[in-house]
């Protein structure tokens, strides 16, 4: 059975994955962001190391709505760059 990381699974995007019949085919990962913490590449590499997943859907990411991301975007964009990079410095 493939196993596959769900990021970001209770967000709006991550628990349409998790809801979907298709996924009682395979073992899903969806750790809390205490469990992988994305915004730090040791925690990243480690959990990957741990369980070794064949599939990852990234639907992590730092949300806030209009008014939010005009008022913080560089924190926006920082923030989420670096989930992406240290996704793909660990994959």
């Amino acid at each position: 059975m493939q196993t596959i990381l769900i990021t970001g699974s209770t967000g709006f995007v991550g628990k349409n994955f998790l809801s979907d019949k298709r996924s009682e085919q395979y073992n899903i990962l969806n750790p809390s962001s205490s469990e992988l913490n994305l915004l730090d590449i040791n925690s990243t590499k480690s959990y990957f190391r741990s369980t070794n997943p064949d599939l990852i859907i990234n639907a992590a990411g730092k949300v806030g709505g209009i008014l939010k991301n005009m008022n913080a975007n560089y924190d926006f964009l920082t923030t989420n760059s670096l989930i992406n990079l240290n996704l793909i410095m660990t994959i």
